[in-house]
């Protein structure tokens, strides 16, 4: 190899590598901005032992916390009241 291919190789990784890097450092799409989430609101409601239980078993059956079992169940039975009207009218 003489001393310009050397210098040449030389260049051309440096090349690579310096794309790769700007690959890297690309700014990424920006994600549109969604519809603002509802504010948390705390509540407390009083459940029997048994309901718990019931509410308990499906949780690790769906490797879920029990708060996600229970925003579910709250969230289907929301959707099926309200589809419910919207087929009477």
């Amino acid at each position: 190899m003489t001393e310009g291919m050397v210098r040449e190789h030389a260049t051309q990784k440096q090349k690579k590598i310096h794309d790769r890097e700007q690959k890297r450092t690309k700014p990424r799409r920006e994600v549109p901005d969604v519809a603002p989430k509802d504010e948390i609101i705390k509540v407390n409601i009083d459940l029997s032992e048994t309901m718990l239980r019931e509410l308990d078993q499906v949780a690790i059956l769906l490797n879920i916390s029990r708060q996600a079992v229970i925003k579910n169940f709250i969230k289907d039975g929301l959707d099926r009241h309200f589809m419910g009207q919207k087929a009477r009218f």
